[in-house]
C-alpha cells in the first residue's frame, strides 16, 4: 500500500508541475534584442551566469509562486546575450525540501528555458532536508541532475573544463544541519583539481554553498563550511586567481558581498535568488585576458544593479 501511495504522489507531483508550466508554454517571452551585452565583446574570453538559493517550493502564496516566475524570466534573460555565454551555475538550495515535485519543477524549467550550453548545479543544505540519512537525499539530487544532463555523477563534488577554464563544485557528504562535511577524499580531489587548473594559467572558478568562516560580515553560526573550514581554506589559498562563489546567507547586496582575503582568495557571496530580500538577483561574470568582471544583475527583471560592478585584475 505504501508503494502505491508513493507512486500516486509522484504522479500528482508531475501533473501539478505541468499545470504550473502551462501559462509559460502558451505565452513565452522572447526579447527583440539581446538583454546582456558584455563590457568589451572583442576581448571577452568567457562569461557565465551564477545564482544561488532558488528555493523552489510547492506552496501557493504569492512569494512561493513568484520563485517560478523569476526562474523562468531569469533563464530567458541569461539566454539573451550579445556574445556567447558558457554556463548556468546554481550554488545550492535549488529546492526547499528536496521533494519530488520540486526537483521535477526545477528541471522542467531548465529544460524549457535554459539555453546555455552547460549547466552546473551544486548541492546545498536544503537538498539534505528530506530523509533521515544522507544517502537517499544524495541519490535524489544526483538522479534528477543526471537525468537532465545525461551525466553519470556519483558524488556531490565535480568539475568541468569549459573552453580551457576550470569550474569546480564542492558539496557536502553528510548531514550536518546547515553546514557541510567535506571528506579527506574530497579535499585531496580539490587540491589535485586546483593544481591542474593553476597549471592552465587561467583564473579558477570555485563554487560552494557555504562561506569561509569569518567572511562576508556573517553573524550566523551555521553560515560557514563547518569543521573542515580551515583545512579547505588552506588548500584554496595555495593558488592564485581563485574566485570562490558562495550563497547560503541570504544577505542582500552589501559592502562585504565581495572581498579578497589576505592570502589573495577572491570571495563573492550571492544574494538569494528566490527566498528573502529581492527575488531574481545573481551575477553575470565576464572573463578577460587581464581581469574578471562580476556584474550584479536582477535576471528576473532583466536589469543591471547599480553599484555592484566589480572588477578584479589578475596576477
Amino acid at each position: 500500500m505504501n508503494g502505491y501511495v508513493a507512486m500516486v504522489k509522484e504522479s500528482l507531483a508531475v501533473v501539478l508541475t505541468l499545470f504550473m508550466l502551462i501559462p509559460n508554454l502558451l505565452f513565452p517571452t522572447v526579447p527583440a534584442e539581446p538583454n546582456i551585452v558584455p563590457l568589451d565583446a572583442k576581448k571577452l574570453q568567457a562569461q557565465f551566469s551564477v545564482v544561488s538559493d532558488i528555493h523552489l517550493d510547492i506552496y501557493w502564496d504569492e512569494s512561493y509562486v513568484n520563485r517560478y516566475t523569476m526562474l523562468r524570466k531569469g533563464l530567458q534573460d541569461m539566454a539573451s546575450t550579445a556574445a556567447p555565454s558558457d554556463l548556468f551555475m546554481s550554488i545550492g538550495d535549488n529546492v526547499e525540501d528536496a521533494q519530488i515535485i520540486e526537483y521535477a519543477s526545477l528541471y522542467l524549467y531548465l529544460k524549457l528555458y535554459n539555453k546555455l550550453p552547460n549547466t552546473m548545479i551544486a548541492m546545498g543544505n536544503h537538498e539534505t532536508f528530506k530523509s533521515e540519512t544522507f544517502a537517499p537525499d544524495l541519490a535524489s539530487f544526483l538522479t534528477s541532475y543526471n537525468l537532465y544532463t545525461g551525466e553519470q555523477r556519483k558524488t556531490s563534488y565535480y568539475h568541468k573544463v569549459i573552453n580551457g577554464y576550470y569550474y569546480i563544485v564542492m558539496g557536502t557528504e553528510d548531514k550536518v544541519g546547515d553546514q557541510e562535511y567535506i571528506s579527506p577524499a574530497q579535499m585531496e580531489w580539490l587540491d589535485k583539481t586546483m593544481a591542474e587548473a593553476a597549471a592552465a594559467g587561467k583564473p579558477i572558478f570555485l563554487f560552494n554553498h557555504q562561506i569561509f568562516e569569518g567572511t562576508h560580515n556573517n553573524s550566523w553560526a551555521a553560515g560557514s563550511i563547518g569543521a573542515q573550514n580551515n583545512a579547505v581554506y588552506a588548500i584554496v589559498s595555495k593558488y592564485k586567481n581563485v574566485f570562490y562563489f558562495s550563497g547560503h546567507l541570504h544577505h542582500s547586496l552589501n559592502g562585504t558581498t565581495y572581498q579578497t582575503t589576505a592570502e589573495g582568495v577572491h570571495l563573492l557571496n550571492l544574494p538569494s535568488f528566490g527566498k528573502d530580500g529581492v527575488q531574481g538577483q545573481g551575477f553575470q561574470v565576464e572573463v578577460y585576458p587581464d581581469r574578471v568582471v562580476m556584474r550584479a544583475r536582477n535576471f528576473g527583471e532583466s536589469k543591471w544593479i547599480d553599484g555592484y560592478e566589480i572588477t578584479q585584475m589578475l596576477k
